[in-house]
């Protein structure tokens, strides 16, 4: 896993690098960016630590919260990327926005939720067209 992360000075390819899970480093742009990635370090062997530390101690590691953030996140990007409108956390987090077919007649033979058009084409959403919430 890796992430590109896009500036006005260059892109910088965090986790494919020297500290990352392998594969080669792609810096470019800006000085200094290697050295500063690194300084963090590796996120995924931080993560495996962490959680021998908690199991070598007696304790417990409770990430939930991180993964929820995360993944609300990704709604909320979703909302405003289709809608072309800038999304709030507080309307994002208060929408009523259900992706889900109705799940009380849902099973594995229902037909799927988004039917492509005669030519195989899906819907496509259109910033400040599509209603997206």
């Amino acid at each position: 896993m890796s992430d590109n992360v896009h500036g006005t000075k260059g892109m910088l390819t965090v986790g494919s690098g020297p500290y990352g899970m392998g594969g080669s480093a792609d810096y470019s742009g800006g000085e200094g960016r290697a050295e500063k990635q690194e300084q963090m370090g590796n996120p995924y062997r931080q993560e495996h630590q962490d959680l021998i530390d908690a199991i070598q101690n007696g304790d417990y590691l409770n990430d939930g919260y991180h993964g929820a953030k995360s993944s609300m996140t990704a709604v909320l990007g979703r909302m405003a990327t289709y809608s072309g409108a800038e999304v709030t956390w507080e309307e994002a987090t208060q929408s009523e926005l259900s992706l889900a077919p109705g799940l009380e007649d849902f099973t594995l033979a229902s037909p799927a939720p988004v039917k492509s058009d005669e030519g195989g084409d899906y819907p496509i959403a259109v910033p400040g067209e599509t209603k997206a919430w």
